[in-house]
């Protein structure tokens, strides 16, 4: 549900050349291989960690959404 939550704003929030991707269990051999960086991206037991990247830099993952959008913002 949070995922769902967190999608919905940010595909409300306009952030030009913004791009989301999605790790999961199921798909991180595939996005490995699209993405080569994420594969230092670690799933954790939470069920969304977000990294909000810039410029080849990520801050420190977080789940709160409030603190997401605040990120993006800066950008």
């Amino acid at each position: 549900m949070k995922r769902k939550l967190l999608l919905q704003k940010l595909n409300r929030t306009y952030t030009p050349n913004k791009v989301i991707l999605l790790k999961s269990n199921k798909n991180k051999k595939e996005l490995k291989q699209l993405v080569p960086f994420t594969k230092n991206y670690e799933i954790t037991n939470k069920n969304l960690m977000v990294y909000v990247c810039r410029n080849f830099v990520c801050n420190i993952p977080t789940d709160d959404i409030k603190t997401i959008l605040e990120l993006l913002d800066h950008y």
